[in-house]
């Protein structure tokens, strides 16, 4: 027998779980719902199918195959168009040979369909529509018949008064192939809505077949999450060979210890570890899943490839592939969370919360509220002058036109703005959005398209705009996208002039420009050329024709590849590039990734005998340093060998860095009578630095140095050239400088702490430190004799950060494990209250 498989649904209402699958591939019992319905339909000898699929084809395609595996024969069949439910099977019409089922692929059933067509046949019914009673039939298409089972009205979605009957129509049919004819050809046509009332205007023989056994629509998660619930108790039976009459399955290569307890109906997949003391009841675990000690699972579905620390506890929840669930997190009940989650440790979940795919909740954290796509869960739009999301989710085009909009209304119409971007897919489609919703309040826009934030800057203080944008994929989180924003000189934006924006975006309090004034959109035909010549004019070309250096530099394949080559060829420098073109694969590059790029550039500077090696980030603001003998240079090392060879070779009375630099910078600088000011570790309080009037050098703590003479943020493409300068005029090589610096040792902790309580924190370590020697400039740094240590709340994370350095590497591991047991006891005291 004939059967047409409904497989098209998006499964909008079961979201965030069908983000990345369709509908009917939702597992219950570790087995897609649709493989369920392909067994129903081979037991009751339906096994000549046809597949109709619209919603992400092939992963339907590469579970089912030829249907060999279940024993029916498989056709598929994909519309152009979404043509409704009556119409995807008129679609099928040419290989429809007799009497046939249609069958919803997202039902949860045991009907016997075999009783079913017996009832068809002896009514001789021109189709017939099984019919299944419940008790709240608000949310389906109510179906009243005659004593005959003859159907005489439908009803859709009624309202309690309209409920005439419990019988509801239960997504499968029985048709003759006559009945195709009445379904128009190509049109978005629905079984439901059109052909059923049809075939009822036109008195043909529509009958009902009422059912009995068990039934249920997953279309919604809760309806899903019941589903599993019913299987557990033994309301509806399954028809996959491995399930038959076992309450528990236990998959091949599965690991679980003796310990664990196993109570009702529990399925357990492939591959997986489940360590001891653990209890799982009336549950499903995917295959390849890890479940650590002591773990609680109660009532739940989880899907492959979860991980679920020591002490995990959850009950009434789904948990999408590939999530990571972090120790001692608590999830009440009914939690959904999607695909590839990290969920942090002692994270509390509140009821009833979706968490969207690749969502990553910090430790520690309180989730009160569904965190979805577009929905950021923040108090606030920007970090400084930055906004970062994910790209194409919370960072969409459409928040990007209207961001462009919010940019656009706070310079005023017939304002212009320099914007430009990585060579990533998502920046320049975000780009592309600003630029729409920024011409849409009046802007006129000049696109400088692919180039690095450091040539915008240049750019900005040499013209009359009114600022700029810059697109990226963010370089410290993966899937992100970063807006940064630049005032009319090229530097950051000040915290109040982000707080305006802010509040025209949330307000969207923005007027749209009439026709004749929408904004011009440009192409910027000097921004390089102004770069070229400021660059060259800062530098001391006769000190490169004096000697001849061979330097080894990655550019990552970043933005200062199309740039910097043809820059250090001009000074005569001989350069071996490593990585030098744009490939947007390699913007996002994993820490893992980056060690072995540094282990190949310290290969080749070591081979080459060159002077040095540089690495330079993908947005070309920073840089990582080998010396000469193919050591990785630390940050805060070449810090203190950058600033040694600028005060060797400069007459300066004052220099910046940040307040987490290392004391080593005071003693190089005290030893020729520089001051030595202190800023916030941030680019814009470097910046601001630099604005000082005796300041012409600012280094900072993560590979970024400030020129002042050639401009006034970072910018790693003149900072290798200014460094390779210096090593010219002092005729030494780092790795000599580094060799004969003593540095202190320095050591790092981080410690979680929820959000709502950083401010209390605060509060204790600064009453506790009162009487100490302390800045309090960027954190609360402490001092004595014999080091310092600095305590700062996470700027983004849910953690304060301890950094300690002393000349005594004991004293240092005290000073930590001494203030990190405060913090650590103050936290939990504050929690408890």
């Amino acid at each position: 027998m004939q059967g047409i498989v409904m497989a098209g649904g998006f499964g909008v209402r079961l979201r965030p779980l069908t983000i990345n699958i369709p509908k009917p591939m939702v597992p219950l019992a570790n087995i897609p719902v649709l493989g369920h319905v392909i067994n129903l339909l081979k037991k009751h000898e339906i096994d000549d199918l046809i597949v109709l699929l619209y919603f992400q084809p092939e992963i339907i395609k590469d579970y089912l195959g030829d249907g060999s595996k279940f024993g029916v024969n498989i056709m598929y069949l994909l519309p152009e168009e979404d043509l409704g439910t009556a119409g995807a099977v008129k679609y099928a019409q040419k290989y429809i040979k007799d009497t046939f089922f249609v069958v919803s692929a997202d039902l949860v059933t045991d009907i016997d369909l075999k009783k079913a067509y017996n009832y068809h046949k002896n009514t001789n019914s021109f189709t017939t529509i099984v019919l299944y009673r419940v008790q709240d039939p608000l949310h389906y298409g109510v179906v009243i018949t005659d004593k005959e089972g003859r159907i005489t009205r439908f009803l859709e979605k009624p309202t309690w008064g309209e409920v005439f009957s419990d019988k509801i129509n239960a997504g499968i049919y029985i048709v003759e192939p006559e009945a195709l004819n009445m379904i128009p050809t190509n049109k978005a046509y629905d079984f439901s809505k059109d052909l059923f009332p049809k075939m009822l205007d036109k008195k043909v023989n529509l009958h009902g077949y009422s059912a009995d056994r068990y039934w249920r629509d997953i279309g919604t998660i809760e309806e899903y999450l019941n589903a599993n619930k019913d299987f557990s108790q033994g309301k509806v039976e399954f028809y996959s060979p491995e399930l038959i009459e076992k309450n528990i399955y236990i998959g091949e290569n599965s690991k679980i210890d003796p310990s664990v307890e196993l109570k009702g109906k529990c399925i357990i997949g492939k591959n997986c570890i489940i360590e001891k003391n653990t209890e799982i009841k009336d549950s499903s675990i995917g295959n390849n899943c890890h479940i650590g000690e002591g773990v609680t699972i109660i009532d739940s579905i989880i899907w492959d490839e979860v991980k679920l620390y020591d002490g995990v506890s959850i009950s009434d929840d789904i948990i999408g592939k590939g999530t990571t669930i972090g120790r001692e997190a608590y999830l009440l009940s009914r939690v959904y969370i999607g695909d590839n989650c990290k969920i942090g440790e002692k994270t509390r979940l509140g009821a009833n919360i979706k968490v969207w795919p690749d969502k990553i909740i910090e430790s520690e954290s309180i989730l009160s509220n569904s965190l979805v796509w577009g929905d950021r869960w923040m108090r606030e739009l920007f970090t400084e002058s930055r906004i970062s999301g994910l790209a194409n989710t919370e960072i969409s085009p459409e928040f990007g036109a209207r961001l462009g909009s919010a940019f656009g209304a706070f310079l005023g119409m017939n304002s212009s703005v320099v914007i430009s971007r990585d060579s990533s897919r998502a920046a320049g489609m975000i780009e592309r959005a600003l630029i729409g919703g920024l011409m849409s309040v009046g802007v006129d826009i000049v696109d400088n398209r692919i180039s690095p934030p450091p040539l915008i800057r240049n750019y900005l203080r040499a013209e009359e705009h009114r600022g700029g944008i810059h697109v990226r994929l963010s370089p410290y989180y993966e899937k992100n996208v970063d807006i940064i924003f630049f005032g009319p000189t090229g530097r950051d934006l000040t915290s109040g002039k982000t707080k305006s924006i802010e509040r025209l975006f949330f307000m969207e309090d923005y007027r749209r420009a009439s026709f004749d004034k929408i904004g011009r959109l440009e192409f910027s035909v000097h921004a390089n050329e102004s770069y070229r010549e400021n660059f060259l004019e800062a530098l001391d070309i006769n000190a490169f024709k004096k000697k001849k250096t061979k330097i080894v530099i990655d550019y990552g394949c970043g933005l200062s590849a199309p740039i910097l080559p043809g820059l250090l060829g001009t000074l005569g420098c001989e350069v071996i590039s490593l990585n030098a073109y744009l490939n947007y694969h390699k913007l996002m590059l994993s820490p893992e990734d980056i060690s072995s790029n540094l282990k190949q550039l310290s290969t080749i500077v070591t081979s080459l005998n060159a002077d040095a090696g540089f690495m330079i980030n993908q947005s070309a603001e920073s840089i990582i340093m080998i010396d000469e003998k193919g050591r990785q240079i630390n940050h805060q090392e070449i810090l203190a060998i950058v600033t040694e060879l600028f005060l060797r070779s400069n007459d300066a009375k004052s220099i910046a860095v940040p307040i987490s630099a290392t004391n080593l910078i005071d003693k190089i600088a005290s030893k020729r009578n520089v001051k030595v000011i202190k800023t916030m570790n941030s680019h814009r309080a470097m910046i601001d630095a630099a604005d000082m009037g005796d300041v012409r050098y600012v280094g900072g703590t993560r590979g970024g140095f400030i020129f002042k003479d050639f401009l006034f943020a970072c910018d790693g493409m003149f900072a290798v050239a200014k460094i390779v300068e210096l090593m010219i005029k002092n005729d030494i090589h780092p790795g000599e400088l580094l060799d004969q610096f003593k540095f202190p040792v320095m050591l790092y902790e981080e410690i979680i702490c929820p959000k709502e309580i950083k401010g209390n924190l605060m509060r204790f370590i600064t009453e506790e430190s009162s009487s100490l020697k302390r800045s309090l400039l960027d954190g609360i740094k402490i001092f004595d004799d014999f080091g310092w240590i600095l305590i700062n709340p996470h700027r983004e994370k849910a953690a304060f950060t301890i950094q300690v350095e002393s000349e005594n590497p004991n004293y240092a591991k005290k000073l930590l494990e001494e203030w990190k047991n405060k913090l650590i006891n103050w936290r939990d005291r504050l929690k408890t209250t």
